[in-house]
C-alpha cells in the first residue's frame, strides 16, 4: 500500500465536504485578514473571518484562540462533520464534483505526510473532540499549518492577477479602468500619483511586522509542520526571509516543510543558505505554458530566464520537491495539451515528482472574464475535439524510444496523468452556469480587458493566442 493509499485510508469514514484545515490551520490574506483557506476566497464573502461585532479579524488586534473559533470557522466544521459543503468551499465542491484532484483532499494527504500522527486531526479525531457549537481547543488540534502571504509586492503583473496581488498592476489597473481606487473585500484601497507613478494613499498590504502577528507565530512556532507561503512573490518579500530566519532560531526549521508559490522568474543567493536548514522545501511553480504564451498571461516575465531556473530546480534534489501548477483560463485553455506535451518532453529528472507525474493545474475561477465556462459551446466543442487528438497523439508516441528512460513515473503513467488532466477539463468547462446577460457582460469585459491591456503594454494577443481570437471574434459585437 502505498502512502497516498494509507493516507486517504485515515480518512475512509469521512464524507467528500470534510476537510482537515479548519481544524489545524491559520490563514493569513496578504492584506492582513484572517481567513478559513485560500480557496476560500473564490466564495462571495472570500471566507473572512470576522468577531462577534462583525468586523474583519486582522493579524494587528487578534489572536489565534479567537480566530480558530470564530463563527464562520465553527459553522465550516459543523457542516463539515454533516457532510455538508459550505459556501466557503464552494471552489473545492466545483472542482471535487468534476473528478479534480480538489484542496480538501490534496490536504488529507499532503498533511497526513507532515504531522505526527498524535496531532493529525483526522476524520473521528475531529469528530469525537469537536464541541456541538463546532469550537476547538489548541489542546486538541494544535496549529501545524500556517498559510501566510506576506503583502502584495511582485514584480509582475499577470493577467488573471490585479492590484490586491501584485503592487505592479497599480498603473496599469488606472490606464485599464480609469479609476484612482480598488477593492479588496471591504476595503477600498484609493491610489494617489507619486513621482509619475500610482501608488497606495494607505497601505494595507504592509503589515508583516505587526508585533502582534510575531507575538502569535512566537506562540505556535513549535507545533508548526507546513508553512505555506504566497505573496504577491515571496521571493522578494523581506519578511518572510526574517521568518524563515526565525524558524531556524527556534530550532524548529529541521521539523518544516516550506511550501512557496512562486513564478521563479527572481531567486536571491541568500534564499539558498536558508533553505538548507529545513526538512522539505516545495515549489508550486506558476507557469501557464511555454514561451511567448507564458510571457503574455505572466508579463513581463521572460521564459528563457524561467527555463534556466526550472532547468536549474531539476538537477539539485533535497531538500527540494517541485511541481509545476499552471492557472488555466481562457487564455491558456487550448495550449494545455501543448504545455502537457511540452513538459513530457522535457522528461525532467526530479519535476514532477510530488504525486504529480505531468502538470498539477487549476481552474481559474476569478476574475469571471477569464473564466472558461465563459467560453462559447462551439468553442468548447473544438477544445474537446483537440483534446482527444492530442490524447491520441500522445499516446501513440513511443516516448522511450524518443526520450529515453522516464526518470520519476513510468511513461504509461504519465501519459495516462495527461489524457486525466485533459478529460477532467473538458467536464470542467461546463460546471459554472452564466445567465445569458451575465455571458455577455463577462465576453465584453473580456475583449475590453485584452485590448486596452496590449495598449498599454505593447503586447498583441491576437497573434500569441490565434485560436482564442479567432473564436472570440463574435464577442466584438456585444
Amino acid at each position: 500500500m502505498n502512502n497516498y493509499t494509507k493516507n486517504m485510508a485515515r480518512n475512509k469514514e469521512a464524507p467528500n465536504s470534510w476537510c482537515p484545515l479548519p481544524w489545524t490551520h491559520i490563514s493569513i490574506k496578504n492584506s492582513g485578514v484572517y481567513r478559513i483557506c485560500c480557496h476560500s476566497n473564490v466564495s462571495l464573502e472570500q471566507g473572512i473571518l470576522k468577531d462577534q461585532n462583525k468586523k474583519n479579524l486582522h493579524i494587528s488586534q487578534a489572536k489565534w484562540d479567537s480566530v480558530i473559533n470564530s463563527d464562520r470557522m465553527k459553522a465550516v466544521r459543523k457542516n463539515m462533520l454533516k457532510g455538508k459543503w459550505s459556501k466557503e468551499c464552494i471552489r473545492c465542491k466545483r472542482e471535487f464534483e468534476t473528478g479534480m484532484n480538489s484542496r480538501n483532499f490534496y490536504e488529507r494527504n499532503t498533511l497526513a505526510q507532515v504531522i505526527e500522527p498524535e496531532n493529525y486531526p483526522n476524520y473521528m479525531k475531529t469528530k469525537q473532540l469537536t464541541q456541538k457549537d463546532g469550537s476547538i481547543s489548541f489542546k486538541d488540534f494544535p496549529i501545524s499549518y500556517l498559510d501566510i502571504r506576506f503583502g502584495n509586492l511582485c514584480n509582475l503583473k499577470c493577467l488573471m492577477c490585479g492590484p490586491t496581488d501584485s503592487n505592479k498592476w497599480y498603473d496599469d489597473y488606472y490606464q485599464l479602468w480609469q479609476e484612482n481606487y480598488f477593492t479588496d473585500h471591504e476595503n477600498t484601497i484609493k491610489l494617489e500619483k507619486t513621482n509619475g507613478a500610482w501608488k497606495t494613499e494607505k497601505n494595507i498590504y504592509n503589515w508583516s511586522e505587526d508585533p502582534q502577528l510575531w507575538a502569535q507565530i512566537e506562540k505556535h512556532i513549535h507545533t508548526f509542520r507546513k508553512i505555506f507561503i504566497v505573496g504577491g512573490e515571496p521571493l522578494l518579500i523581506k519578511p518572510h526571509y526574517d521568518f524563515l530566519k526565525k524558524c531556524i532560531e527556534k530550532k524548529v526549521s529541521h521539523k518544516l516543510t516550506i511550501e512557496y508559490n512562486s513564478n521563479i522568474t527572481e531567486i536571491p543567493k541568500k534564499a539558498w543558505s536558508l533553505w538548507k536548514h529545513f526538512k522539505t522545501v516545495s515549489f508550486s511553480i506558476s507557469l501557464d505554458g511555454f514561451g511567448k504564451v507564458n510571457d503574455l498571461i505572466r508579463y513581463p516575465s521572460q521564459w528563457e530566464k524561467v527555463k534556466i531556473n526550472l532547468d536549474h530546480f531539476d538537477t539539485i534534489g533535497e531538500p527540494f520537491k517541485i511541481i509545476i501548477t499552471p492557472s488555466i483560463s481562457v487564455l491558456n485553455i487550448w495550449h494545455l495539451p501543448l504545455f502537457i506535451e511540452y513538459i513530457m518532453k522535457m522528461n525532467y529528472k526530479t519535476i514532477g515528482l510530488f504525486s504529480f507525474p505531468v502538470l498539477s493545474p487549476h481552474p481559474v475561477h476569478k476574475p469571471s472574464h477569464l473564466n472558461i465556462n465563459i467560453l462559447t459551446d462551439n468553442f468548447k466543442e473544438k477544445i474537446a475535439e483537440h483534446f482527444k487528438n492530442y490524447k491520441e497523439k500522445i499516446s501513440q508516441r513511443d516516448w522511450q524510444a524518443h526520450y529515453g528512460n522516464s526518470h520519476n513515473y513510468s511513461w504509461e503513467k504519465k501519459i495516462n496523468k495527461a489524457a486525466q488532466i485533459l478529460d477532467r477539463y473538458i467536464k470542467y468547462m461546463y460546471k459554472t452556469p452564466f445567465s445569458k446577460d451575465q455571458l455577455t457582460k463577462e465576453r465584453k469585459t473580456f475583449i475590453y480587458f485584452m485590448d486596452k491591456l496590449d495598449q498599454i503594454r505593447n503586447t498583441n494577443w491576437k497573434e500569441t493566442l490565434p485560436e482564442l481570437y479567432e473564436n472570440t471574434l463574435n464577442w466584438r459585437k456585444y
